[in-house]
């Protein structure tokens, strides 16, 4: 099944590509709008359901560009998307759009993209 699945992701690497840009691009506008809906809500919204959001979103974003590009090294993928965590943590701090500065966040969003190239080598 595991074989099946990891032929299936090499043979179609290319397209996972655009599923990459698409989810890189949605994510992004995701991170960096305003915040929207019930701000009463947000107030009994546990701290750790914020972290495991961005660690699992990150976690996708690794386990995506590993597939679309599978020759690149993990150590790479790690590096790009932690910096773009970090850059994403200051643009919502100096774009006053309502949204904080976490280092919590940009911790979240490492060990989500570790984890996901870490799922990425055990599927190749």
């Amino acid at each position: 099944m595991l074989k099946n699945i990891k032929n299936w992701l090499v043979e179609h690497h290319k397209k996972i590509r655009f599923i990459l840009i698409i989810y890189f691009c949605i994510l992004t506008w995701l991170l960096l709008r305003a915040p929207k809906g019930n701000k009463e809500f947000l107030k009994f919204m546990p701290l750790y359901n914020d972290k495991l959001i961005h660690m699992l979103t990150f976690l996708g974003l690794s386990l995506l560009a590993k597939i679309a590009y599978p020759k690149k090294n993990q150590f790479l993928i790690i590096v790009l998307g932690t910096l773009y965590g970090i850059i994403i943590e200051f643009f919502q701090e100096y774009m006053k759009l309502g949204r904080t500065f976490e280092y919590s966040d940009m911790i979240a969003d490492c060990l989500g993209c570790i984890i996901g190239a870490f799922i990425a080598k055990k599927i190749f």
